[in-house]
């Protein structure tokens, strides 16, 4: 399998990974990975606006090959029907920007006492 390829992030899904970077004092990979997994687990509905300015942030490599292969058989899974690198790599970009914004909505639903780390494992 090929690894993951250079993808960008939109202004809205870079302002949200360093929002919750800053706030889970965590590094932005590790972001990403949540937020790929929330998007990957989740059942709602976001609607993502693609932006075509030149906001967008590359996606530096964030995976090690094992990582990648997991995520691709999940990916691969859930549509039950084989994918092309392509196809795989753009789930995953589409997954990261869903989950951005999922966690965004878990911090908005939390009650302001809930840690948001807690809310993050408890709520999806």
């Amino acid at each position: 399998m090929a690894g993951f390829k250079r993808k960008h992030l939109s202004y809205e899904g870079k302002m949200l990974l360093d929002y919750f970077a800053d706030a889970l004092s965590a590094d932005r990979p590790f972001i990403m990975k949540l937020a790929l997994a929330k998007g990957l687990s989740s059942q709602r509905n976001i609607d993502i606006i693609r932006q075509s300015d030149g906001n967008r942030w590359e996606i530096p490599d964030f995976f090690n090959v094992d990582e990648y292969n997991m995520y691709s058989h999940i990916i691969i899974n859930q549509a039950r029907k084989l994918l092309s690198s392509e196809e795989i790599n753009n789930v995953i970009l589409n997954q990261i920007e869903k989950g951005l914004r999922i966690l965004e909505q878990i911090q908005q639903e939390k009650n302001s006492l809930d840690d948001l780390r807690l809310a993050i494992l408890t709520m999806n």
